[in-house]
């Protein structure tokens, strides 16, 4: 189970600048211990990296990003996000090749709010219902939660994101 801003792992892992050889694994801690990723082509992974966590001025929490490079277009792989005690595992699939046929999902204002728990619901039953289509990317237009300045929000937001967006 991933918590949120209670224990060493505190967003994610999400993937992020999928290509056809390559993908980042982005993650947030809440303290600045180095993390690590474990990954390959089956779920006994076989490949690990240390990360080295970022912080940014007013905002909580260390940044984690593994840049993998060298892989296989249009391929699944295992992974597994291991920060102090916790550990979070997923899969993803790299691009496909130009040329192939792929699909995406579009979707719009979410507007993700912590005090109106009923936006969540719905949030995460449109994700649901993308998740059955195995969308190569999802693309959001408009607002993602209704307050931008409101950390609540984001995390309302990212709690309903966490499963879909650690793969897709």
């Amino acid at each position: 189970m991933l918590t949120f801003f209670l224990f060493a792992l505190s967003l994610g892992p999400y993937v992020q600048l999928v290509a056809t050889d390559g993908i980042s694994i982005v993650w947030w801690s809440e303290n600045d211990a180095p993390g690590s990723l474990e990954w390959g082509l089956s779920e006994s992974y076989g490949e690990r990296v240390s990360s080295a966590p970022d912080s940014f001025d007013h905002v909580p929490g260390f940044r984690h990003e593994v840049r993998l490079a060298g892989l296989q277009p249009n391929t699944r792989y295992f992974y597994r996000v291991v920060q102090g005690g916790t550990a979070q595992a997923a899969h993803f699939t790299t691009a496909v090749e130009l040329g192939t046929d792929f699909s995406f999902a579009v979707a719009a204002d979410p507007e993700s709010k912590a005090t109106e728990p009923v936006r969540n619901v719905m949030h995460r039953a449109v994700l649901d219902q993308i998740a059955t289509r195995e969308p190569r990317f999802l693309l959001y237009a408009g607002d993602l939660v209704d307050q931008g300045n409101a950390q609540d929000d984001w995390d309302a937001f990212w709690s309903d994101m966490s499963g879909f967006a650690a793969t897709t």
